[in-house]
């Protein structure tokens, strides 16, 4: 566990790394007046929200009535229990309609964090070993190898797009869910449960319908187009 958290600090140092990456002297940031200084403040209420909201969808999908005491709700250390994705919605979910009023460029704020979560997404995979140590090796070093051509693909590849206004902001977010998603139930179906007929699980049929939901959405932005527009 000792050696879990300290893989989890480095890694989110090396997020807040990324993001004061992305975030300096971008455009937009610059033009909706969100500074270094307040896009940090943003990175860390929206980390309390992502913990927050991690913590309750492990409540919620595996039903342990014993976490709903406030103490054992927050220590999560001591009693471990996240569901990153749930932690993921909760977090965008936050910044896409509490600050969309507030004129902050929510889906840039969006766009970068998924790029330094997938930033850091190869070493989260690689220091679960520390946690679960009969964790099968070769499986944690492929989903490593996967989140880092798809952190390539999006740092490389999509950001310069919408940089360029070619994908509008927040879709590469949403792509992003969907992917995480997507690797989460199959972790569930074929690690855990050895078989893809046990996704019937609670926690497996929310991945699915955030994954169709998130692709609807990117399709709806992207290819349809609005009639406003015309």
């Amino acid at each position: 566990m000792t050696w879990f958290l300290i893989c989890l600090i480095f890694c989110y140092t090396v997020f807040l790394y990324d993001v004061y990456r992305l975030g300096k002297g971008d455009f937009v940031l610059d033009r909706k007046d969100v500074p270094l200084e307040r896009l940090f403040n943003f990175t860390f209420i929206t980390t309390l929200m992502a913990i927050f909201f991690g913590r309750l969808s492990y409540v919620v999908f595996y039903g342990n009535t014993s976490y709903l005491n406030p103490l054992k709700f927050l220590v999560i250390p001591y009693y471990p229990g996240l569901i990153l994705p749930g932690g993921i919605v909760g977090a965008f979910a936050y910044l896409w309609f509490i600050h969309k009023g507030k004129k902050v460029p929510s889906g840039r704020l969006i766009d970068f964090y998924a790029t330094a979560l997938l930033m850091i997404m190869p070493l989260v995979m690689l220091s679960e070993l520390f946690l679960l140590p009969n964790q099968e090796y070769w499986l944690q070093v492929i989903l490593a190898a996967v989140y880092l051509l798809v952190f390539l693909l999006f740092n490389y590849i999509l950001l310069p797009k919408v940089g360029r206004g070619e994908i509008k902001d927040g879709t590469i977010g949403q792509i992003f869910l969907a992917i995480l998603c997507v690797v989460s139930f199959l972790q569930d179906s074929f690690l855990i449960h050895k078989g893809i007929f046990y996704f019937l699980r609670l926690e497996d049929i929310f991945y699915l319908l955030v994954t169709f939901f998130v692709l609807f959405i990117v399709v709806k932005r992207e290819f349809i187009p609005n009639r406003r527009s015309r």
